[in-house]
C-alpha cells in the first residue's frame, strides 16, 4: 500500500468518526415521522470539537511520526472523553470507542508505528480510568 492509499485511510476514517458523530447531532439517521419527538444528544458544536481533537492528533503523528504516538493517541482519547463528559456521555461511547480505535491503527500504519503497541498501551490507560 502506498503512503498515498495509507493517507487516504486515515482520512477516511477521521470522516466516518466524524460524519457518526454528526448524524447523532442531527438525527440525520432518523426517519422524518421519527423526529417528531426526537432532541439531539449534543449540539452541533461538538462534532467541530470533535474533529478539532482528531485534527490535532492526525496532524501531531504525521508531523512527528518517530515520536510518541501513543501519548498523542492517549491525550486524543482523554479529549474525547472530557467532552463526552460535558455532555452526559453522549459524544464517546462504544461504537465511538470502536471508530476512534480503527483510526489509530490505520494512522499507526500510515506511519509505520506499531498499532497494536499504541492500542495495548492505551488499554493500559483506560483500564487504570
Amino acid at each position: 500500500m502506498s503512503s498515498d492509499s495509507f493517507a487516504a485511510a486515515t482520512d477516511a476514517a477521521r470522516h466516518e468518526f466524524i460524519d457518526n458523530l454528526n448524524a447523532m447531532a442531527t438525527g440525520s439517521y432518523l426517519r422524518e415521522e421519527d423526529r417528531e419527538f426526537w432532541e439531539a444528544p449534543y449540539p452541533t458544536t461538538v462534532v467541530d470539537e470533535a474533529a478539532e481533537i482528531l485534527h490535532r492528533l492526525i496532524s501531531g503523528v504525521r508531523a512527528d511520526p518517530t515520536g510518541e504516538v501513543v501519548l498523542q493517541v492517549i491525550s486524543a482519547h482523554d479529549a474525547l472523553r472530557a467532552l463526552s463528559d460535558r455532555h452526559a456521555g453522549a459524544v464517546y461511547e462504544d461504537e465511538e470507542v470502536t471508530d476512534f480505535r480503527a483510526l489509530v491503527t490505520v494512522l499507526c500504519e500510515e506511519v509505520g508505528a506499531d498499532a497494536r503497541q499504541v492500542l495495548d498501551d492505551l488499554d493500559r490507560i483506560i483500564e487504570q480510568e
